[in-house]
Parts: C-alpha cells; structure tokens; sequence
C-alpha cells in the first residue's frame, strides 16, 4: 500500500498537475490532450485501485489477527501477503481495461460496464466495512470484559 501511495503522490499528481497547467496554458494540441488524458486516467485508476485493494487486504488480514488469532500464522503467511499484494496490483491493471473499452463503445455497453464496476466496488467497499465493524465490535466486547473484571 506504501507503494501505491508513494505512486499517487510522485507519479500521478504531478502527472496531473502538469497536464492541467498546459490545458489552461492551451499548448497542447486537442489530439495530445485526448492522449494525456487517457494516460493520465489509466494511471489513476490502475494506482487508486491499487491502494483501495491494500485498504481491503489489510482490513482482511486485521480481522484474521484479531477474529481468529488461533489459525493466524496458518492463515496469513508471507507467502499468500506476497501473492495477495500481486493480486491486488494485477486486479488494479485488468481495472483499467474498462476504460480503454470505453473509448469506442456504444453507450448502451458504457452503462452496463459501469453498472458492473460499480457493484464490484460496492462489494469490495462492503467488505471492508464489515471487517472493521467486526473488529469495533471485538474491541468493545473485550473492554466491556475488562471493565467487568
């Protein structure tokens, strides 16, 4: 997730700062900003998809440590941190070929992408949601034993 991050502040907000400062500048031709952009869209999402995968492995991997702290050196290996970390990177790149689809295609299969993007993102959000609820609730009950001692 470090990386991602780093990524977003080193090569897709200067990639996008300098792209809008020569749009507003107009020293681009139409064609390059077509270009420029499509780039520029492609990394974002490829690098945010990226980090919003890590959020999900990690609320995963908390819940493990926590739910089920028995089965965790069995569960969460560097092994399987490594193949889920290339997973996540992989998952973020084929996340981008919506978008290249979308250049020229009907708008009809444009909606119908989107609407599949967005429940998959809906699930991942959900999932990530349900982990951390699972852990707040952990949290208080073992204050509440505490508290009860």
């Amino acid at each position: 997730m470090a990386l991602a991050d780093l990524l977003v502040g080193a090569v897709y907000m200067p990639l996008s700062i300098m792209f809008d400062t020569l749009v507003i500048q107009r020293v681009l031709a139409a064609d390059f900003i077509c270009i420029m952009y499509f780039v520029n869209a492609s990394v974002m999402y490829t690098i945010c998809g990226a980090s919003f995968f890590h959020l999900l492995l990690i609320a995963w991997e908390r819940y493990v440590a926590i739910a089920k702290w028995m089965e965790y050196k069995t569960m969460v290996t560097r092994g399987r941190v490594n193949k889920y970390t290339r997973v996540a990177w992989l998952s973020a790149a084929i996340m981008v070929v919506p978008v290249v689809i979308m250049v020229s295609v009907r708008y009809e299969i444009l909606l119908i992408i989107n609407i599949i993007l967005s429940i998959f993102w809906f699930v991942c959000l959900s999932l990530i949601a349900f982990f951390m609820s699972r852990l707040i609730s952990r949290s208080e009950n073992g204050t509440e034993r505490e508290s009860a001692q």
